[in-house]
């Protein structure tokens, strides 16, 4: 078992301690996000804490709530910008 298995900050494949910071550094409650994604309080602790499962819709209102991508709160990248490289769609093609 690794470490970000065993840590109780990747919940449900969520990186909820990056939804925190975010959180905190947006000056957000937790009733703000709760609001932001039509759930209860409560039911934002159990997705919190991996004990009800995120939606896909519920996660792209949080990346968009928390001014991010669904990558990043996923851990896919380590890059919180909303910034997206474009493509040089001939490089891309080649």
């Amino acid at each position: 078992m690794s470490i970000a298995e065993r840590t109780p900050l990747h919940a449900g494949g969520m990186r909820t301690d990056r939804i925190a910071a975010l959180v905190w550094s947006k000056g957000l409650t937790r009733a703000d996000l709760a609001d932001a994604l039509g759930v209860g309080g409560p039911s934002l602790s159990q997705k919190m804490h991996g004990k009800r499962r995120w939606y896909l819709e519920e996660v792209m209102a949080l990346a968009s709530a928390l001014g991010t991508t669904v990558a990043y709160l996923t851990g896919e990248t380590d890059d919180p910008s909303t910034d997206l490289a474009a493509v040089d769609a001939v490089e891309w093609a080649e």
